[in-house]
């Protein structure tokens, strides 16, 4: 059973996923309305569970929408839509809690979603409670020689902490600090080489009042960076690499960003396959937070990341970034790392050097569909386009307001004049 919230899903990408489950064309216009309520996909469920839910929702006043085949209870396993607002989602846990077909399951899954849904937006760092109510900009600060986009440029100490005064001023929210490269290929230094390149800067930093994460996979790395004054670790493998680090996180309180590599930097992109990538990277995240809570790490101190570039085809990058609303269900904040990736040479033809305006492009279009967190490069860009953005939608809803005060003082004088005519 796979349990999905699917609150991003525009017109077009709702009718085509009924029209994938075999739901007919009259059955999808008649559900059309519905679907602004909460959207709950929930796959490999059995025509008598489906046919059940179905049921209760009607009861309670929500809807669903099934395949057409659950009549005839073929074939064994399938999808179902849930629409309903909150209060209903509830009341059907509740009316699901004795049912049979692993409905009792499903009614405890759902309502723990439900729960850490409603605080997506909490990040706890370091016992603090950080709403990411307006996006969060994540400067990149790589201090290697051989990173894919800015390698060397400040591998020098003096340079390394110019530019991290200078995204801080440039408006990031979190500056990313990297001493090793994970670029596709690269291999491993040793820890002590990482804490040479990463400590002095974390140091500063902290000088700074930064908001400090430190991009390695380490435990060792980790604890000594956190002990400097480090607030978050950024771990592109997961806790799958280094025990120690599964400790570190857990004891220290720190914020954790997990994300997902198919292999290590060295072969991940090494004819990287998937049949459905979204599907797949969603269930590696869920295993992946539980096995984090399971290890003490507090489920609200967790953000994750699907990994673009990170072991995936351009065509799975690019599902990745349509998908983004889907991966809420997960009900944790969402960082998107697109920045002057590779992928977008392979769409545009464009060098490194000529990818800043598709990589803001692709850091708004991650807002838009629900990321709270970019990780850019290019801080200065990324700002004032997130601030365009804001300026243009809260102009525009201050003049939709005018609007209809004016529209509705105008009614108001013609009902009274008429009242006493």
């Amino acid at each position: 059973m796979r349990l999905r919230f699917l609150d991003d899903m525009d017109e077009q990408t709702a009718k085509e996923i009924q029209k994938a489950m075999g739901v007919d064309e009259g059955g999808i216009r008649k559900m059309a309305p519905k679907f602004r309520y909460n959207r709950i996909l929930i796959e490999d469920l059995s025509p008598q569970a489906v046919l059940i839910i179905k049921e209760e929702m009607l009861a309670i006043g929500g809807d669903a929408v099934i395949p057409r085949s659950a009549i005839q209870c073929k074939p064994p396993s399938m999808p179902i839509i849930i629409l309903g607002d909150s209060r209903k989602i509830a009341s059907l846990c509740e009316r699901l809690e004795n049912q049979p077909f692993g409905l009792d399951t499903l009614s405890i899954e759902l309502k723990n979603r439900m729960e850490r849904y409603s605080n997506e937006k909490r990040w706890k760092i370091k016992g603090r409670v950080l709403n990411i109510e307006e996006p969060f900009i994540m400067g990149i600060l790589n201090i290697t020689p051989d990173s894919f986009f800015d390698g060397g440029k400040f591998f020098d100490e003096k340079k390394a902490l110019k530019r991290l005064e200078e995204m801080l001023e440039e408006g990031a929210h979190i500056i990313d600090i990297g001493g090793m490269s994970t670029r596709p290929g690269s291999e491993p230094i040793p820890e002590e080489e990482e804490l040479r390149r990463v400590l002095p800067a974390v140091r500063e930093a902290v000088k700074l009042g930064a908001l400090i994460s430190v991009d390695t996979y380490r435990g060792k790395v980790a604890d000594k960076a956190i002990n400097a004054g480090a607030h978050i670790i950024n771990d592109v493998s997961a806790l799958r690499w280094d025990e120690l680090l599964v400790k570190t996180v857990s004891d220290s309180g720190v914020g954790y960003i997990l994300m997902h590599s198919l292999t290590t930097p060295k072969d991940m992109q090494k004819s990287p396959q998937y049949e459905d990538v979204v599907g797949e990277i969603y269930d590696f995240l869920r295993e992946r937070l539980e096995f984090a809570v399971q290890a003490g790490i507090d489920f609200e101190s967790t953000v994750v990341d699907f990994g673009i570039g990170f072991g995936k085809r351009l065509r799975d990058n690019l599902a990745l970034l349509y998908n983004i609303g889907t991966f809420k269900g997960l009900g944790r904040p969402i960082l998107v790392g697109a920045s002057r990736k590779r992928f977008i040479k392979m769409s545009l033809g464009l060098e490194m050097e000529e990818r800043l305006m598709p990589s803001v492009a692709c850091a708004i279009y991650s807002i838009m569909k629900g990321a709270d967190i970019v990780r850019v490069h290019d801080v200065k860009a990324t700002k004032e386009a997130i601030e365009m953005i804001g300026y243009i939608e809260r102009e525009g809803l201050e003049e939709q307001i005018e609007n209809a005060s004016r529209s509705m003082k105008k009614h108001s004088k013609f009902d009274k004049r008429v009242k006493y005519e």
